[in-house]
């Protein structure tokens, strides 16, 4: 949401809002004459009337009708608040409002900025977890057809039984296959009987 050009430069607002201790910004009663201040520029504006040179009784017949305007957003409410208290000359009232009405604007842009962010990574994750996925089922197959290859192969050799840890570890000396997954597909192929 755009205020007024001044309140879509980063570097004005925190000047204006404040961002620590050290840098407090505007005092609240400065903020809410700038709130009032921007209202009447946007009403010149609107009417085609320079805002430099707005008649005292147009602007005072503008503020007296602040009071009676209505946010068409939920999320406004605030900000049409400050502007009524800034209308009837609260104005450090109204500027503590602005002023926190301004932060969480901007924190809920930053939050759909980073949730948007949020959302493309988890789909790209998704889309390369798909491709990987694929990938693993591949070098699978390839690495059961290996062990298989290669337990066939041994236990053709060999004069005795051996054990399935000796066997592995020959397998996984031959193949180059980590022991562990080895194992895990001769598990397998034991259980699908396609090694007895």
């Amino acid at each position: 949401m755009v205020i007024h050009p001044i309140t879509n430069n980063p570097e004005k607002l925190q000047e204006m809002l404040g961002n620590s201790e050290a840098n407090p910004g505007w005092s609240d009663e400065i903020l809410g004459k700038f709130l009032l201040g921007i209202w009447l520029i946007a009403e010149a504006d609107r009417h085609g009337i320079d805002h430099l040179a707005i008649p005292d009784e147009l602007a005072n017949e503008w503020v007296s009708r602040v009071t009676a305007l209505e946010a068409a957003e939920i999320a406004n409410i605030p900000l049409e608040k400050a502007l009524h208290l800034a209308a009837i000359g609260n104005f450090a009232k109204a500027g503590q409002i602005f002023r926190a009405f301004m932060w969480q604007s901007a924190n809920r842009e930053f939050e759909k900025k980073y949730a948007k962010m949020g959302l493309n990574r988890k789909a790209q994750s998704m889309k390369f977890g798909l491709k990987g996925s694929e990938s693993n089922k591949q070098t699978g197959k390839l690495n059961r057809k290996a062990v298989f290859d290669a337990a066939k192969l041994i236990l053709e050799q060999s004069t005795r039984r051996l054990s399935d840890r000796n066997l592995a570890t020959r397998i996984a000396t031959a193949t180059k296959i980590p022991f562990n997954t080895v194992r895990v597909h001769l598990t397998k192929l034991r259980k699908e009987k396609k090694l007895d």
